[in-house]
């Protein structure tokens, strides 16, 4: 999308263009937390995504589904052994399956829930033919993610968790009221049988540190966040069952959403930076001295509830969905995107409730219907392939969409530059862009302790010379009006003593005139 700018430079004197001389001013990695002047990256970033040397665009929130009945607070999208796929959310009173586009009731007999404001659903596939849902106050609820059928109470008196996952042959709970620092496992193969005594290897382990669960990670091991540890757990079989190891001492997470996994692939947002590391590794800072100031800057953290994560691994991004201090309701009304194979980060400007990765059943073409004008993907997106993951969101009305609709208007700043201690005059920019319309404008200031100055935008067609900016900031054009003050006190000062040269200038004229009228008559 867009690479660099070129700017021509105006010579400081005689002010005439310079085209030996172009200033390339590269847009590198988006390094908000830098000072502006001679930022070695961008030192601002809006709604583009970072790629290998440029930046690609990033679509709104297209709808998708019907609505929800109230805000959606978790949701689940997946695909089976087999290739199915399903899609499942849940709000404050009920759990939703999607088929043809349109969500359906399916809660059990538990309902209405009583999920709490502050709450969330979570989702977890133990297997083909169960899918389990908790929301830390309800009976876990478990069904068939395949069949019609409502929600049921997984059976074994699990405890009510806030936080779970599948970690090799076990279900993984953890938070629950009372035990808000404590975890409990399956029997070994059976999501139905909780004991507490070791009993077909199903038992519970009390955490001494980091204060309450806040999210737990599976796979091959266990990764529990808790507010300000995190605690891996490793299976090893009996008597022990799973060892506990306490790794990156300090480093907690901000809020249960704030974690994504990819694989062994981990990232979180912990108190003060964001890490990535490996489930079998320890935590990595990648904010330092980049966007850790600028995003809990602005970061709501009484909101801290309605943070969710996504993964795009098509685009190699880990995306979170918060609320700034700006969020009038509470809700994300940002989003982080990082991009790991780049090590690179943006921020999108959009509202939401929450964000996920989506794997989307294919859509027959007949089910389409005859006014293809009025869809709002187009034929040739992925939206309608069987088993395409595709990045989603709800937005404020509790409706599913997809971000494929039209590009965002991106917003980029280049580096502040300066001319060695002299004013640097710009005369033009040539944006490298494929964008059919780019607006331009420039930022000055005369001195680093001043606000920069906005100028006016200039618009034109992408990657043309149409960009032609001449101002002067008002100091300067103070500064130019007494300079003509002067001037013309000087002309009035010097006009007496022009007028005397002009006198004598006129009187030798005519003495020469008449000398030559008298050889002239001498000579006739």
């Amino acid at each position: 999308m867009v690479t660099s700018v070129q700017l021509q430079r105006r010579h400081p004197t005689t002010r005439k263009p310079n085209m030996t001389e172009p200033i390339k001013l590269v847009f590198g990695k988006h390094l908000p937390d830098q000072p502006a002047l001679n930022n070695p990256g961008t030192p601002f970033l809006r709604n583009v995504v970072p790629a290998n040397g440029f930046f690609r665009p990033f679509g709104d929130l297209n709808p998708y589904s019907n609505n929800l009945d109230a805000r959606a607070q978790g949701a689940i999208s997946g695909r089976d052994t087999t290739g199915n796929v399903f899609s499942f959310a849940g709000n404050a009173t009920k759990l939703y399956k999607l088929t043809d586009q349109t969500f359906t009731d399916v809660s059990g007999i538990s309902a209405p829930y009583a999920t709490p404001a502050g709450g969330a659903w979570e989702f977890i596939l133990w297997s083909d033919d169960q899918l389990i849902a908790i929301n830390g106050v309800d009976a876990p609820q478990v069904k068939d993610p395949q069949d019609g059928s409502a929600f049921i109470d997984l059976t074994g008196s699990p405890p009510a968790a806030r936080h779970g996952a599948v970690v090799r042959s076990f279900v993984f709970l953890g938070n629950w009221a009372g035990n808000e620092n404590k975890v409990a496992w399956s029997a070994i193969d059976n999501s139905g049988e909780w004991n507490t005594d070791g009993t077909n290897q199903s038992d519970q382990q009390f955490l001494p540190s980091g204060g309450s669960i806040m999210r737990i990670l599976g796979g091959e091991v266990a990764l529990v966040f808790t507010q300000s540890a995190i605690h891996r757990f490793t299976y090893v079989g009996s008597p022990v069952i799973f060892q506990r190891d306490e790794i990156g001492p300090g480093v907690g997470l901000i809020a249960p959403g704030a974690a994504a996994q990819f694989g062994n692939l981990v990232f979180f947002i912990g108190q003060n930076s964001f890490y990535r590391m490996d489930l079998n590794g320890v935590p990595t800072p990648i904010g330092e001295s980049r966007w850790n100031k600028t995003f809990f800057s602005e970061f709501d953290e009484n909101n801290a509830d309605k943070v969710t994560s996504a993964i795009d691994p098509i685009n190699t991004i880990w995306l979170v969905a918060y609320p700034t201090t700006a969020s009038a309701t509470g809700l994300p009304d940002r989003i982080f995107l990082y991009n790991w194979a780049t090590d690179d980060c943006s921020f999108i400007d959009i509202d939401t409730e929450i964000i996920l990765s989506a794997f989307l059943p294919g859509t027959p073409l007949e089910a389409l219907g005859n006014n293809l004008d009025a869809l709002a993907f187009s034929l040739d997106s992925r939206v309608w392939q069987g088993g395409s993951l595709v990045l989603g969101g709800f937005d404020r009305t509790h409706m599913l969409g997809f971000f494929s609709g039209a590009p965002l208007e991106a917003e980029i700043e280049t580096a502040e530059r300066d001319n060695q201690g002299r004013r640097l005059f710009v005369g033009g920019a040539r944006p490298f862009v494929d964008a059919a319309d780019v607006e331009i404008a420039i930022k000055t200031r005369e001195r680093q302790s001043d606000p920069a100055v906005l100028g006016a935008y200039a618009a034109g067609a992408g990657s043309a010379w149409g960009f032609i900016m001449k101002w002067l900031l008002p100091r300067e054009l103070k500064a130019l009006t007494l300079q003509i003050q002067h001037l013309n006190e000087q002309i009035a000062e010097m006009k007496p003593e022009i007028e005397e040269y002009r006198r004598l200038k006129q009187r030798a004229l005519e003495k020469e005139l008449k000398e030559k009228n008298l050889l002239t008559d001498r000579g006739t």
